[in-house]
Formats: structure tokens, C-alpha cells, sequence
């Protein structure tokens, strides 16, 4: 795939411009906005999620500054491609107990134990892809990792909908529920677009 290519720009490519740094401030800012106003007992999970989540999104704006991630790939020299490449380890790595914990702090036991099974196995699948030099491919690991968090956001903004049902809420009380609905919708949107975009990288790039 490489050969491809076309040569290589290193003192001036085409670049993506600020884009990822103004998406990253703002998702970033909202997200630890809703943890203040909401915050409670179960939220010391939240908390969590949001230094992990913290971590990921310093970790891609690091990448975007100084390891090329605006740029096409064949415009980075080598250390640049490694030094990315390990940013995006790290961005994996943390990846999996931001998203983990915040589904717990809103899941019911069954639900917790799913989550925490299915992550424990990504960690393990993720530190061990690489053994002595010898490699498995990544396509697959990624792919299963994003569709499976895509379900599983799913099935934590589906599980409470029967209790919402049966429990006959006041009209404003249940348009409240609702919108908060709405955003966990937001999510899975997200999650399904991520799934989307892995593919495209990993098998059309």
C-alpha cells in the first residue's frame, strides 16, 4: 500500500488545519461540564471516566501538534509515524476504561458485569497483539472493539426505557427524562459513527 503513496511533503503538507484541536476543546468541555452539574454518589465512576477521557483527548491533541495527525500519512518521516503510532497505543489503551466506566455508573449489575468482562478482554487483546515482533492484524481487534462498544452503548440507553414506561412519570418530569435520552442517543450515534470511520481506516486506507 504504500507504494502508492504518493512522495513525501515534509516542509509543507497539506494539512487538516485546527479542526481536531476545536472538536476535542468542545467535546471535552461539555463533558466535564455535565459531570459538575450532575454529579453524585454513583459519579465518583464518572470521575473517572472523565481523567481517562481527559487523557485521551490530551493524547490527540498532542498527536495533532507535534506527531503530524493533521497531515497525510505519507508526509510524516518514520519517527514521526512511530512516535504516532504509539500516541494511538495510548489513546487505545485509555480509550477502554473511559468509555467502561462511565457505562457502569449508569448500568444495572447484569449490565456491570458485561462491561467490565468486555473491556478486560480488549486490555488484554490490546497489550498482547504484538508479541516478540510477531503481529496479528490490528483491522480486526479494532473493528470487533468498536462495534461491540457501540452495542454495548446501546444496550445501556435501551435497558431503562421499560422502567421509564412502567413508571408513569409527570409530563415534565418525563420530557426531562426524555432529553437526557436524547443525548444518550447522541452516543451511540457516535459510537456507530466511529465504528464506521475504523473501517474506513483500517481496510479502505
Amino acid at each position: 500500500m504504500r507504494f502508492s503513496w504518493p512522495p513525501p511533503n515534509y516542509t509543507n503538507p497539506v494539512s487538516r488545519g485546527p479542526t481536531l484541536l476545536i472538536v476535542e476543546s468542545i467535546t471535552l468541555s461539555i463533558a466535564l461540564l455535565s459531570l459538575g452539574l450532575r454529579f453524585g454518589w454513583d459519579d465518583w465512576l464518572m470521575v473517572g471516566s472523565a481523567v481517562f477521557g481527559t487523557s485521551v483527548a490530551t493524547c490527540v491533541v498532542l498527536a495533532f501538534v507535534r506527531y503530524g495527525w493533521d497531515v497525510h500519512v505519507w508526509d510524516l518521516t518514520e519517527s514521526k509515524m512511530i512516535s504516532g503510532r504509539q500516541v494511538s497505543l495510548a489513546v487505545q489503551a485509555l480509550f477502554v476504561p473511559a468509555t467502561s466506566l462511565a457505562k457502569l455508573s449508569t448500568s444495572e449489575v447484569a449490565a456491570m458485569v458485561f462491561v467490565v468482562v468486555l473491556n478486560i478482554v480488549f486490555l488484554i487483546v490490546l497489550f498482547t497483539e504484538c508479541i516478540d515482533y510477531d503481529c496479528v492484524s490490528e483491522a480486526g481487534t479494532l473493528l470487533a472493539q468498536a462495534s461491540t462498544t457501540a452495542l454495548a452503548d446501546f444496550s445501556v440507553w435501551v435497558l431503562p426505557m421499560p422502567w421509564l414506561y412502567r413508571a408513569k412519570l409527570p409530563l415534565r418530569q418525563c420530557l426531562a427524562v426524555i432529553t437526557l435520552f436524547s443525548f444518550g442517543l447522541l452516543v451511540v450515534v457516535a459510537a456507530s459513527i466511529r465504528t464506521y470511520w475504523i473501517h474506513f481506516v483500517v481496510q479502505e486506507t
